[in-house]
């Protein structure tokens, strides 16, 4: 799978209505560990339901979907059925998804072993993006990394790109793949080789969806 053409970029885009939506995540939750998580699902899908209710009511037509490494990390069986009711609510409420592969706004930092966030009851911080506190001064000092730039997560990152666009490459609830939300705002020019990693990643499952990478 190759670069589209520009015609047949604008062929596609032609081919659909004007695209309106939003990031969705539901009001009941504190932060995105909180969106894909086993723990509290049923609570979150009829939140989700109502919500997604009021997309298609104030005229939305699709919503981006932005995936969380860590949850897939620890649940990743359990992940992918939350996904796919997400997906399923969407296309309820005529909601087309673009499906958010990787974004660099809050990566993890230091030099240290990876742990990722504990699952479970997730605390609010009103106020805050994502309901998280800004980083202090301590962590303000430690290196932000993507975690495509350790060895031992890169295989498990591209492992869940991977499994999501196979499962959904022909699906035609998904509108397109967000391969690589916002590269280089945090990490500059080192995300380009994770911008070239992913895209081969995701290619290599053939998806019919365009792929797109947003600056």
């Amino acid at each position: 799978m190759k670069k589209w053409s520009e015609k047949k970029a604008w062929d596609w885009y032609n081919s659909h209505r004007w695209i309106r939506g939003c990031n969705f995540i539901g009001s009941d939750c504190a932060n995105r560990i909180d969106q894909w998580q086993s723990y509290g699902r049923e609570e979150r899908m009829e939140v989700a339901d109502r919500e997604l209710q009021l997309c298609e009511d104030i005229g939305f037509n699709s919503v981006r979907l932005i995936v969380d490494f860590e949850v897939w990390l620890q649940e990743p069986v359990s992940y992918m059925d939350v996904l796919e009711q997400y997906i399923s609510l969407c296309d309820k409420h005529k909601q087309s998804v673009m499906i958010v592969l990787t974004t660099e706004a809050q990566l993890p930092r230091g030099d240290g072993e990876f742990v990722p966030k504990a699952l479970g009851e997730q605390k609010y911080v009103l106020g805050y993006h994502q309901g998280r506190l800004p980083l202090t001064e301590e962590q303000q000092k430690l290196k932000p990394y993507h975690f495509m730039e350790r060895p031992d997560l890169a295989k498990k990152y591209i492992k869940m790109v991977k499994t999501i666009v196979k499962k959904y490459a022909n699906d035609d609830r998904v509108l397109c793949w967000n391969v690589y939300n916002e590269p280089g705002i945090t990490i500059r020019e080192r995300s380009i080789p994770i911008l070239d990693m992913l895209f081969d990643a995701v290619r290599s499952q053939k998806p019919k969806q365009p792929c797109t990478a947003d600056i």
